[in-house]
């Protein structure tokens, strides 16, 4: 199983520590927000799925994909233990994968971001209040990736 990484900046042969992301849902108590992470998925389309529909929306249109470099280094937890210890509430379809160890990434390819579908999962929030993630639609500019 392959992982992957998405973002704006170039993280090519970069090493990353894992941290604490700074967001809504670790602010909120939604998510874990006690142990250090890096966050992956087993393909793109969850990797979009698992930055949030706002952070895709507003945010850049063209991003990197990265994996680890060496899947031997590694420490995972992976989107069952997430879910079953109640980490991260939408594990189940984000499938998201956490790296808990310090990993080098390797760029593998680029994706263009194009727009949301229909298709969405529901987020429960505090309160009985729920929000909408919408599934992307991108394109692959280059790369191995699916």
């Amino acid at each position: 199983m392959r992982l992957f990484h998405i973002s704006s900046k170039d993280l090519d042969g970069r090493v990353l520590v894992p941290k604490i992301p700074d967001n809504m849902f670790t602010k909120m108590g939604i998510e874990n927000n006690t142990i250090p992470r890096i966050s992956f998925a087993p393909d793109v389309k969850h990797s979009i799925l698992g930055i949030g529909y706002n952070r895709i929306k507003n945010g850049p249109k063209i991003l990197n994909v990265y994996e680890p470099e060496n899947y031997t280094l590694i420490k995972l937890k992976h989107s069952d233990y997430l879910s079953a210890n109640g980490y991260v509430p939408d594990a189940d379809e984000t499938l998201e994968t956490w790296v808990i160890s310090t990993v080098r990434l390797k760029y593998v390819g680029k994706i263009k971001i194009i727009k949301p579908t229909s298709k969405y999962i529901r987020i429960k929030l505090p309160g009985n209040q729920e929000i909408k993630n919408y599934y992307w639609e991108y394109k692959v500019i280059n790369g191995d990736i699916q």
